[in-house]
């Protein structure tokens, strides 16, 4: 019996790179704005963000000047750090 569809790791995988690749593509971003236009839960751009973090791939940085929407909670702006070569997903 084979399976379809994407597996667990399969699915984690492709979120990373949709994140990483928002980023990339934008520079600098916040978390609410990659919740937002990538219609992931809070939960998973959390995770991939804390990944890419981690893995030395971005850089989180704490903004002064907030957009007002954004007003409520510490304001994290995350930008690339890294450009690789090779895929790293």
């Amino acid at each position: 019996m084979s399976e379809k569809g994407l597996t667990n790791i399969s699915l984690k995988k492709i979120n990373k790179s949709k994140v990483y690749q928002y980023i990339y593509r934008k520079k600098t971003t916040s978390k609410l704005q990659i919740v937002q236009e990538l219609q992931m839960g809070l939960s998973t751009v959390s995770q991939n963000l804390n990944l890419l973090e981690q893995e030395g791939l971005i850089e989180k940085m704490v903004s002064l000047n907030p957009p007002v929407e954004e007003r409520q909670t510490p304001f994290r702006l995350y930008q690339i750090l890294k450009f690789p070569l090779v895929s790293v997903f």
